[in-house]
């Protein structure tokens, strides 16, 4: 994806979802004494690791916030895939410059399901060549991964207000709550309960 997309481009897509994170944050804790305290400790930023996975964990009285630069090319090749198919968002300008093809992402190699579950899995196995050949429909590409970005900062800020993490490290046995690839131990009680964290931070 990145050798199809323009370089700073590519370099916007990380900078304009963590700057508008970290405005949010900002004016978050001047709107929200009572949680100000926690707002003003958080750190984020990206990791870089090819496993797309999002994630939060306390560091030395701070809490910290991590996304990996794997998810962040999964939702690029994710949008720009379907963006490249001229029967998705037709109300979109451009759809006319862009070449048809089956709406399958398996037989296209972009198997969500299986990426997901084995979460050792290299994205670049997973990255499609196929881009928007429409600028207005690359904009939109850049557009939908910022805002899929900025709620995952958003959703992870949601684990850190719930003290999410305090629980794992107590519980667990572990220190940071993982989007993918959690060990809950093999407790089915605790594979339901971190479930349930899950859909509390949403």
């Amino acid at each position: 994806i990145s050798d199809e997309f323009n370089l700073p481009l590519l370099r916007y897509c990380y900078h304009r979802p963590l700057r508008a994170f970290r405005n949010i944050l900002g004016h978050a804790s001047l709107r929200s004494p009572e949680t100000a305290h926690i707002l003003n400790r958080v750190r984020c930023g990206y990791i870089y690791s090819t496993t797309p996975n999002a994630m939060c964990w306390d560091s030395q009285g701070d809490h910290v916030i991590g996304v990996t630069s794997g998810l962040v090319q999964l939702f690029l090749a994710w949008t720009a895939y379907l963006l490249s198919m001229p029967q998705f968002m037709t109300n979109i300008k451009g759809s006319d410059e862009e070449e048809a093809c089956d709406l399958d992402f398996v037989r296209a190699g972009f198997d969500i399901d299986r990426l997901l579950c084995n979460v050792d899995e290299d994205i670049a196995a997973y990255t499609m060549p196929r881009v928007p050949k429409s600028h207005h429909r690359r904009g939109v590409v850049y557009m939908m991964s910022n805002m899929a970005i900025l709620t995952v900062f958003l959703h992870e800020l949601g684990h850190v207000l719930l003290a999410h993490q305090r629980f794992i490290e107590t519980h667990c046995g572990g220190s940071v709550v993982k989007e993918v690839g959690h060990d809950s131990n093999g407790v089915d009680d605790m594979t339901n309960l971190l479930h349930a964290f899950e859909l509390l931070a949403d």
